[in-house]
């Protein structure tokens, strides 16, 4: 059952200036939400694939305008503070090793199996997602003010750039000398050597501590949505970094935004994966996000839940980013 929503680091070289972009800048509807990312009070399985019959509102890429003075393009007017208690931006070492990716046997999803073993390589990855106030002093665009509705946050330097579409996001991190991770690289960077159905262990009353996800605090908004027992003061996206990290020190790797990963989405990857540094299928007509957002519950808040949306698309549930980078030299 879905219900729609209202309104809605690093060896770095070769950067491509920000202010010549392919950028997604044109305003769109809000993308209807007929793929289940949402915990409504009762929950579905995921769509085999979620995007298929989804049509494209917005042109694949939209080439944002070279300024003739040479200067990056004129920031949206987002209101500047000190990140009074939260932690800052930075990029932490992932080491190199193996996990198993996935949901055991009566857990989860059919999408979230077979659980298979994945190993994976060293790299770098941003301690946070990608603030509001970085995406704009990098591109010069606000893309969440083009959301519109109560589930709508206002814009803060603080919040996670959200509203973005993958293909925003990936031009982000290329032209920073990184890239979007890898569903694998997310999910193991995540559980930071833990398997546990959450990222803080299996238990629900932790989720405050650790994730802005589905709350009390959301249920006087909506009423009678699937949320976990606990309150955060926060309805909507909260400050990124205001919350636990996980054992390896990364912040919100669940929950407040879902987060995109360079993988095209398929239902049945998992049944055919590489065990050796996967990077998804081929081909798809949706790129897997994965974290979850501030409207998951305790389904959706799980490690192993794993979804598709169009790239370029925006949702007002909502989805973010963070990079990924190469391994330090030693």
């Amino acid at each position: 059952m879905a219900v729609s929503v209202a309104g809605c680091a690093v060896a770095v070289s070769g950067e491509e200036p920000l202010d010549v972009l392919p950028l997604d800048t044109a305003a769109a509807p809000n993308a209807s939400t007929d793929f289940v990312d949402e915990d409504v009070p009762f929950d579905a399985p995921p769509a085999k694939d979620p995007v298929l019959e989804r049509p494209s509102r917005l042109p694949d890429r939209i080439q944002a305008q070279v300024r003739s003075d040479g200067k990056p393009p004129k920031a949206a007017k987002t209101r500047k503070k000190k990140r009074r208690g939260l932690v800052g931006p930075g990029i932490v070492d992932i080491p190199a090793g193996c996990f198993l990716m996935g949901s055991p046997d009566g857990v989860g999803s059919d999408n979230e199996h077979p659980r298979h073993e994945v190993c994976l390589s060293a790299f770098r990855m941003d301690r946070l997602p990608v603030l509001q106030s970085e995406f704009e002093a990098a591109t010069g665009t606000s893309p969440w003010t083009l959301c519109n509705g109560a589930t709508c946050s206002s814009p803060d330097p603080d919040l996670p750039a959200w509203y973005v579409t993958w293909n925003e996001a990936d031009s982000f991190c290329r032209a920073k000398g990184g890239r979007l991770p890898t569903e694998a690289e997310f999910e193991y960077a995540a559980r930071a050597g833990d398997s546990g159905i959450y990222l803080w262990g299996d238990t629900l009353s932790k989720a405050c501590d650790h994730a802005n996800f589905a709350d009390l605090t959301l249920l006087k908004m909506l009423p009678g949505w699937s949320a976990f027992p606990c309150s955060d003061g926060h309805a909507l996206i909260a400050a990124a970094g205001g919350r636990k990290p996980n054992k390896w020190g990364l912040h919100d790797m669940a929950g407040n935004v879902w987060q995109w990963t360079a993988d095209w989405y398929a239902a049945d990857w998992y049944s055919k994966s590489p065990a050796r540094d996967p990077k998804g299928p081929q081909d798809g007509t949706g790129r897997v996000m994965r974290g979850g957002s501030w409207l998951n519950g305790p389904t959706g808040g799980r490690v192993a839940y794993r979804d598709g949306f169009r790239p370029d698309e925006r949702y007002s549930g909502a989805i973010g980013f963070r990079c990924v980078h190469p391994a330090a030299v030693r």
